[in-house]
């Protein structure tokens, strides 16, 4: 049963998409701590008026930080902008993502609890089949059972009509 080969590819892959999810949203809440205002944010040419000036424009943290949300922002150009992106991979650098930690235990128990129950239920289909195919093949011996007496029977009397054709004729079946 190929469905039943493919449930495990399907858990896998299930998985893997949801710790793929899990570490994307941890990055973006790791980048969401690093915020523009800290002090210890050490950004070349980025100084408090431009720090306001962004914020003022939605950028407060490593995470809202993209080439072209800072280049909507007037007066930033490529060098202060190629220096915003600098430090969100700076930010990005000191990342660590722990699957066991960061993927969520209920989302993955309510995954692995899915394909449990679709395991069940193909076990149960291939017991529902186990039986019917041990059922037919208990008629299938019943009917050869009746059959062979027939079929020797049968044997027995073209044997004899083949005796008695020679007999008769002195002529040999092909």
């Amino acid at each position: 049963m190929s469905d039943c080969r493919a449930l495990a590819t399907a858990f896998a892959a299930e998985r893997q998409t949801l710790v793929a999810s899990a570490e994307s949203a941890a990055r973006v809440r790791h980048l969401r701590l690093h915020l523009l205002s800290d002090e210890n944010a050490v950004i070349p040419l980025i100084g408090t008026g431009r720090r306001a000036t962004l914020a003022a424009n939605g950028i407060v943290s490593a995470a809202d930080i993209s080439r072209d949300r800072v280049f909507r922002v007037y007066g930033f150009g490529e060098g202060l902008t190629g220096n915003l992106l600098a430090w969100q991979n700076e930010v990005l650098h000191g990342f660590r993502f722990d699957a066991t930690r960061d993927v969520s235990a209920s989302e993955l128990a309510t995954v692995t609890e899915r394909h449990r129950i679709h395991q069940r239920q193909l076990i149960a289909e291939m017991e529902t089949l186990l039986v019917k195919s041990e059922s037919a093949a208990d008629r299938c011996r019943a009917t050869l059972d009746t059959l062979f007496p027939q079929l020797r029977q049968a044997a027995l009397d073209r044997d004899q009509a083949d005796a008695d054709m020679r007999h008769l004729t002195g002529i040999l079946p092909t």
